[in-house]
């Protein structure tokens, strides 16, 4: 009996740690799925321009990414938003996660730069406000400001193809109608 006791606290400690771990993993996954993209406003990589607000993403369908030059994922990924912003012209925006501005200069200069704009998010605090887990993470958001697809992890050439591009089909007819 006193065994039987001595577990239930056990077990519902246990319990609460499974709930709170799903609560985590699953932050931000799911619940911004069609809805409106955090209000934010990240200072703007190039000094002395305007940041980069959730104004930029209106009027259009357009792709926000979340990377850092210090996470070797988001290097591999970087040829792949490339071809998504020159090959099917999607307007692309990043925002630099507590990255270093030189490595981030170079990083640029060496493999080019496909983004409309980036924000130079030192703090990281939009990383938080959109529900980002970990690095890469991508969300497509409608040109109402909707989040329409959240990609975790690198984009493939087959998420390109298999996801995205058939969400901006989605979006595209639907403003059509």
């Amino acid at each position: 009996m006193s065994r039987i006791i001595t577990a239930i606290p056990l077990l519902i400690l246990l319990g609460l740690s499974v709930l709170m771990a799903q609560k985590l993993l699953n932050h931000g996954k799911v619940t911004l799925i069609d809805k409106p993209a955090p209000d934010f406003s990240v200072p703007n990589f190039e000094e002395g321009q305007p940041p980069f607000t959730q104004a930029d993403l209106e009027g259009r369908p357009a792709l926000v990414v979340f990377f850092a030059t210090w996470c070797p994922v988001c290097l591999i990924e970087h040829p792949n938003v490339t071809m998504l912003a020159r090959k099917y012209g999607l307007p692309v925006y990043a925002i630099a996660y507590r990255d270093d501005r030189q490595a981030l200069a170079q990083f640029l200069h060496d493999s080019g730069n496909p983004y409309q704009k980036i924000g130079f998010d030192e703090k990281g605090d939009s990383y938080f406000a959109w529900g980002v887990g970990g690095m890469p993470e991508s969300f497509l958001v409608d040109g109402k400001g909707r989040i329409r697809l959240h990609h975790v992890g690198m984009i493939r050439e087959d998420d390109i193809t298999g996801q995205i591009l058939p969400a901006i089909a989605a979006i595209k007819k639907e403003q059509k109608q």
